[in-house]
């Protein structure tokens, strides 16, 4: 469908793409909605909601920017040891699974 750009507005945009699109059909509600006047129309007033976040929402965020800051600035590691446990069988208990095994 062809549009017109003479219309301001998204509502003038898009009774002028209803209307052209149902000049096509002949029924009384196409013809209703071709003959729709914008002009009666009421300007809308939006109201936004803002949701507050909690003290909780806001102690986990601020926790979280902490932890990026230190990972952006390189925050000093702690000296770790390492300490590697292995568990060497005795004698004994080598000779015992042998044993177990024949």
């Amino acid at each position: 469908a062809v549009v017109s750009t003479q219309s301001t507005g998204k509502t003038g945009f898009l009774i002028n793409i209803v209307r052209r699109s149902i000049s096509v059909m002949s029924s009384p509600v196409a013809k209703d909605i071709a003959g729709f006047d914008k002009k009666k129309l009421q300007p809308v007033a939006t109201k936004e909601k803002v949701h507050l976040p909690g003290k909780e929402d806001i102690n986990q965020e601020k926790g979280h920017n902490a932890l990026l800051s230190e990972i952006k600035t390189g925050a000093p590691l702690k000296h770790a040891e390492t300490k590697v446990k292995t568990h060497l069988p005795t004698s004994e208990e080598i000779q015992e699974e042998k044993s177990l095994k024949t």
